[in-house]
């Protein structure tokens, strides 16, 4: 049993290890309930909106980035964050719009002609916003 003793202790941190990953990704277990980003060269966009009515963006680029966090609300097609992420997407507002090939994003509204606002492709919905 000696023996086997460091063995039950590396299965275990190993193990931790996965937990902490899952934990760190989903906030604290929180359910994704719809995706969307935007794919650039040197960057991309990831808004994941949860069934809290919590939202994580990530702005990243070659560097590293930032991570956003906050409240949002959904009604009919628009989507309303309660911050305008460091001037990105002033005012935070988008509606949901449909492009030529039939795929669903979210189109900034506001924007300032200063800066360009990339629109968010959703990908995965449970609401059944993205079908």
């Amino acid at each position: 049993m000696k023996r086997l003793l460091p063995l039950f202790i590396g299965v275990a941190f190993a193990g931790s290890f996965f937990l902490a990953g899952h934990i760190a990704n989903t906030d604290g277990g929180k359910t994704i309930i719809m995706s969307a980003g935007h794919n650039g060269d040197l960057n991309f966009l990831d808004l994941d909106l949860r069934d809290d009515n919590t939202f994580k963006l990530k702005n990243v680029g070659p560097f590293g980035g930032t991570i956003h966090r906050g409240k949002y609300t959904f009604w009919n097609d628009t989507l309303m964050l309660d911050d305008d992420i460091d001037g990105l997407y002033p005012g935070g507002k988008f509606v949901v719009r449909m492009n030529d090939e039939n795929r669903k994003y979210f189109d900034p509204l506001g924007r300032d002609s200063t800066k360009y606002a990339y629109r968010l492709y959703i990908s995965k919905s449970s609401r059944g916003v993205a079908e």
